[in-house]
């Protein structure tokens, strides 16, 4: 009997999303109390196992249905805490197996291996951290367009070399051989190689990327060409240490530089800056001597670097590389989303508990929602979300508030749960204080559930990962909400 009390209190903490607590646990008896301190059930005066079993019942709103044997109530408790939707990046599958899914040919992604790939059409498949193997989820993020030519060919006519020439066949991060080895020559000047420029409008934000590596010359200064269209003549510029994968500094007016460890020494480093004039400019690697930050230096003929791609975009933040030809290419934004009778056949109207979890980078001013349940328009919807003035929480329409918030975090993983019932909402991020709020939302109204986006054509994509999302077709209670956000 033992026996069957362990399984079956271990599928109940599944469907929780509470097994890696107790991965390690094989007393029945730590179980349960495991599960009565997650559903904040009261300490029954018997500290039996059908005692607790009947608290926690009670805590959870699931009735017994009968007499109230040890195996009724450990099934009762199965069925009611079952999730009606569990969607798991950790599982490894592909989002387009579990929800409607649509996206196009031109999105990237690292699998396990560290490899860059091309996502198929229509197909999410899991990402994972280039440098550590790490799980990141699944990527949503809108539509931009790489304005470089042959971006992943460094060794195309269209790319000059600068006081330099190059070598192909380098291993590059997408398994290919299309890297190259930028050899400085004996002139005293800039040592590098960049792409064809592209045409850049005043005012408008862009970020510029360089793939790179270290040869003999570890130390190199990305920047953005043409100075004279950026402020004060200045070309926006980071110098970076490709050994010691940190940036030495950084130059020009409002610039952020970002450098990302890839696998086998690879880095990625990003600038955004705006122009102040229109014209043409782009990304440009350039090598640098040991000691100093200015590029013209003599070079000595043998030193060297490695590059592989570059990408010019419009936009505050870099976002994933997108492969060019012979012109610039544009990556759709894609859609996630449960709809019509997928959806139906598992909302419950009367009440609900809604789970997610997800990471991004920097905030740029914009909504950018994690998960929606909404009616497909703006006016009547639940968002787990990062609004425009930074704060992460749950928000509802009407009234158009959020029940709970909390400062935004960079690249710091993040979980929100919310409950709902008709006129009333509930809400906890990262097993933080639950707090409530009213609401007006016609719950009976909502017709499907949205990932990485507000609803379906909102524009408002995540532009991040997402590692989970799970629905439970009743209100959870407090005590719940802050274990599974823990």
């Amino acid at each position: 009997m033992d026996g069957f009390i362990r399984r079956s209190l271990r599928s109940i903490l599944d469907g929780l999303g509470l097994s890696a607590s107790t991965s390690r646990v094989r007393s029945a008896g730590h179980l349960l109390d495991t599960l009565v301190a997650a559903t904040g059930a009261s300490a029954p005066a018997v500290k039996s196992v059908g005692g607790k079993l009947k608290a926690v019942l009670a805590a959870v709103g699931v009735p017994v249905g009968g007499i109230p044997t040890t195996e009724r109530m450990l099934q009762r408790l199965m069925s009611g805490l079952k999730p009606a939707l569990a969607l798991d990046s950790s599982t490894g599958r592909d989002l387009a197996d579990l929800v409607t899914f649509t996206g196009d040919g031109n999105r990237t992604y690292f699998d396990s291996a560290g490899v860059l790939r091309v996502a198929p059409v229509n197909r999410c498949p899991v990402e994972y951290d280039p440098a550590t193997g790490a799980l990141l989820g699944w990527s949503i993020w809108e539509s931009r367009t790489n304005l470089v030519t042959n971006s992943a060919n460094p060794a195309a006519g269209s790319w000059v070399s600068v006081g330099a020439s190059f070598t192909g066949g380098i291993p590059a991060p997408d398994n290919t051989t299309t890297a190259i080895r930028v050899v400085e020559d004996t002139s005293t000047g800039d040592h590098g190689r960049r792409p064809g420029l592209s045409g850049v409008t005043a005012g408008t934000a862009y970020t510029g990327t360089a793939y790179i590596k270290a040869g003999t010359r570890h130390r190199l200064r990305v920047l953005m060409s043409s100075g004279i269209l950026w402020a004060g003549g200045i070309n926006p510029g980071a110098v970076v240490n490709l050994t010691t994968g940190t940036i030495e500094s950084v130059n020009g007016s409002g610039v952020v530089a970002r450098l990302v460890p890839l696998r086998d020494g690879w880095f990625s480093c990003s600038l955004t800056a705006t122009p102040v004039s229109s014209g043409n400019s782009g990304p440009v690697p350039l090598a640098l001597p040991e000691v100093g930050a200015s590029t013209s230096y003599p070079g000595d003929g043998i030193s060297y670097f490695y590059l592989w791609a570059t990408q010019m975009e419009i936009g505050s933040f870099p976002t994933p590389l997108i492969i060019t030809a012979g012109s610039a290419v544009t990556r759709a934004a894609p859609s996630a989303a449960l709809s019509g009778s997928a959806f139906s056949a598992i909302w419950n109207p009367a009440g609900g508990t809604l789970l997610s979890e997800a990471i991004r980078g920097a905030h740029d001013g914009m909504t950018r929602a994690v998960l929606g349940v909404s009616a497909g328009i703006s006016t009547n919807r639940l968002l787990h979300v990062v609004g425009s003035g930074g704060g992460m929480g749950v928000y509802c329409t009407p009234p158009g508030a959020y029940v709970v918030t909390v400062p935004f975090a960079a690249n710091v993983p993040w979980r929100a749960a919310s409950v709902w019932v008709p006129g009333s909402a509930r809400a906890s991020v990262n097993a933080g204080t639950v707090s409530s709020a009213p609401h007006s939302m016609n719950l009976a109204g909502f017709s499907e559930m949205t990932l990485g986006d507000a609803y379906s054509g909102a524009d408002q994509k995540w532009n991040g990962h997402i590692k989970r999302a799970t629905y439970w077709p009743k209100a959870l209670p407090d005590a719940a909400l802050r274990a599974i956000t823990a």
